[in-house]
């Protein structure tokens, strides 16, 4: 019996310096998201925030994960999940957005009076003294 069979697949190493690299680009990311979140860009801001969360998701993808050495299948694979979600998150969001056609009562803020009362950490450090 050969052992031809479990060796025949050779495994990509990664090297090092994707690591390094990939982590100080998570880190330049994620301060640009700080700096980005301190302005006030109106309706951009989550266009820009969803622009660089997905840079660094692509990022984590491509190279923590190895989808950048993996070959068919698992490609196809991923590519079929980002459709997929695509179509479920559009017909989530088409629904949200066309309440109000088909219920009138189901579309706006509805104002709902809730006897839950918020947590406000003043009145938690009066509680302890």
């Amino acid at each position: 019996m050969s052992n031809n069979s479990s060796n025949s697949h050779s495994h990509f190493i990664v090297p090092v310096r994707y690591y390094v690299a990939t982590f100080v680009a998570l880190l330049v990311l994620t301060a640009l998201t700080v700096i980005v979140s301190r302005f006030d860009f109106g309706v951009m801001n989550i266009y820009i925030a969803m622009l660089v969360a997905i840079i660094k998701a692509s990022l984590v993808l491509l190279f923590f994960m190895g989808l950048k050495w993996e070959t068919g299948f698992i490609r196809i694979i991923f590519v079929f999940t980002i459709i997929f979600m695509g179509i479920f998150l559009s017909f989530t969001l088409s629904d949200n957005a066309t309440r109000g056609d088909v219920d009138p009562v189901q579309q706006g803020v509805h104002n709902i009076q809730s006897p839950v009362k918020p947590f406000h950490s003043h009145e938690a450090s009066k509680e302890h003294h």
